[in-house]
């Protein structure tokens, strides 16, 4: 893996160079997501409602466990300020992660056209005799298009994976919200 590494980074430049921090910034961004869409999903925990027990997040047992009476209104809002604490959360930094996959396969063109100007350059210098001179340039440009092509693939299968996590965990905050407001104020439709 040290070897491959180095390949790229001696023969590749500062482009690749750029194209593994891009890497390194969507794999980080990433797995903080994931541990906070494994904490969300730990904090389950049964719920005792009136006549009623059920599932749910934490932060939506903090609001809708309580042994005081409210209005349906109430705990419209009390589920609104938490969708709007929560929700945020969890779409954090996945725009940022889509911008710099968006970046790598761009970086990697930009490494193609520095490699080909390399190269034309060379063209002009020695002329097209010494077929070793050239070969630098174009090196330079197929690597850094595949580098950026091979960080660009596996992060965006991340990110949508990411994406549909967060939409799922939405979708059940919905569900689960809504299910607790009826079941708590006894009227249907709520939200």
């Amino acid at each position: 893996m040290g070897e491959v590494y180095r390949y790229y980074a001696l023969n590749g430049g500062f482009i690749n160079g750029a194209i593994f921090l891009v890497a390194v910034g969507v794999f980080h961004i990433g797995l903080g997501k994931m541990l906070l869409f494994r904490r969300l999903e730990k904090s389950v925990r049964t719920c005792t409602l009136p006549q009623r027990r059920m599932l749910c997040y934490g932060f939506l047992h903090e609001v809708f466990s309580r042994d005081e009476e409210h209005s349906a209104g109430y705990y419209k809002n009390a589920f609104r300020e938490i969708l709007l604490a929560v929700v945020p959360r969890l779409e954090s930094g996945l725009d940022t992660m889509a911008t710099l996959i968006q970046v790598a396969p761009f970086l990697g063109l930009f490494g193609t056209v520095a490699g080909m100007i390399k190269t034309f350059s060379l063209i002009t210098t020695y002329g097209t005799g010494n077929p070793v001179i050239l070969t630098e340039g174009i090196t330079v440009s197929l690597l850094t298009t595949q580098a950026g092509l091979l960080v660009a693939f596996p992060c965006m299968l991340f990110h949508n994976y990411l994406k549909g996590k967060k939409d799922t965990l939405v979708r059940e905050i919905l569900s689960q919200g809504e299910s607790m407001m009826t079941a708590v104020s006894g009227k249907k439709g709520v939200l």
